[in-house]
C-alpha cells in the first residue's frame, strides 16, 4: 500500500522537528545562557546540565523535569512563577 503525499509530508515533518529538538537538546548541556530572556519557556524534561545561568529571566518557565545538575539557579535574575524540576513551584 502507498502512503499518500500529505501523510509522506506530514511524517517528514514530524521527523524534522524530531531531528531539531534532540539538536536543540544537545546545545543546551553547558550552554552560556546568561542574562537570557527565558521567561515563560517550556524547558520541561530539558537537560541543562552545566549552564549558566548568571542573570538569566527564568520567570514563569517550565522546568519541570529539567536536568540541571551542575546548574546554579541561585544565579539567576528571576525563578518567580517557574515550575522547578520537582514539581514545585517557586514564589
Amino acid at each position: 500500500m502507498r502512503t499518500s503525499a500529505p501523510r509522506r509530508l506530514l511524517w517528514q515533518q514530524r521527523c524534522l522537528v524530531s531531528r531539531v529538538f534532540f539538536a536543540w537538546h544537545l546545545l543546551l548541556v553547558g550552554a552560556d545562557l546568561r542574562g537570557a530572556n527565558l521567561s515563560l519557556a517550556n524547558l520541561g524534561r530539558v537537560n541543562l546540565r552545566g549552564a549558566k545561568l548568571f542573570e538569566a529571566n527564568l520567570s514563569e518557565a517550565n522546568l519541570s523535569e529539567a536536568d540541571l545538575s551542575e546548574a546554579d539557579l541561585s544565579e539567576a535574575k528571576s525563578l518567580k512563577g517557574a515550575t522547578l524540576p520537582d514539581g514545585t513551584k517557586h514564589d
